[in-house]
């Protein structure tokens, strides 16, 4: 998780501690604001924050808690311990957040899954935020119909909507490894879930490019 500084309330004296850096929400760099405190004894020097704050960027609100030390004749610690929902170490483009906010949720599931190494359960989401995002690149870029859309296999999507070669290439490695670890008898044991990342975070990359060349923030007709 990637932490940033925020200035919290603890027993009536503001204190810079560690805080989310992302939304878990939409996964942008959020803007956070206490709304509520909860403090709970823990032992004779140490006391759990609950801490409610508000995330600007999606209106929703996020917990946090906190571990609070007071030394005898030392200044009080205060730690980080967890947030809810844990936010994502993972940045994701500005581009794919308009596209598929659903791409963006379903990787972050895939990512939970990984973390805690069921691996195969995370390959099959990833493809699944694969399929999010190509059909909502051939809904919103492309204009192409939903009804249409909806209807093709992935591989037919692939094929159809992806403009580039390098976009086709990538997004097979990762459909062809993930459909892998749907089969009894896998095809491509020698490839590990770290090549399936490797080949999704390229391709998300070069869909951000091809969307920020397809919108520029000025142009010669301006």
């Amino acid at each position: 998780m990637q932490l940033t500084k925020l200035n919290l309330n603890f027993n009536n004296r503001l204190h810079s501690v560690t805080a989310p850096l992302t939304c878990p929400y939409c996964g942008k760099v959020v803007e956070l604001t206490e709304r509520n405190s909860t403090m709970m004894a823990f032992s004779k020097n140490q006391e759990i924050y609950l801490k409610i704050l508000f995330a600007k960027c999606c209106s929703k609100n996020l917990a946090a808690t906190y571990l609070l030390e007071k030394p005898q004749n030392e200044e009080i610690k205060i730690e980080f311990i967890s947030s809810y929902p844990m936010s994502s170490d993972t940045y994701f483009y500005p581009s794919i957040q308009d596209l598929s906010p659903n791409c963006i949720r379903l990787y972050k599931d895939s990512s939970f899954a990984y973390d805690h190494n069921m691996y195969d359960l995370a390959a099959m989401g990833y493809r699944k935020s694969l399929e999010y995002l190509i059909k909502d690149y051939a809904i919103k870029e492309l204009n192409k119909p939903k009804e249409e859309v909806v209807k093709k296999s992935l591989y037919d999507s692939i094929s159809s909507y992806m403009p580039l070669q390098q976009l086709i290439n990538t997004a097979d490695v990762v459909r062809l490894l993930a459909n892998d670890k749907t089969h009894y008898q896998e095809k491509y044991k020698e490839y590990d879930i770290e090549v399936l990342k490797k080949y999704l975070d390229i391709f998300l990359k070069l869909i951000d490019t091809d969307y920020s060349i397809n919108h520029p923030p000025v142009s010669r007709q301006n």
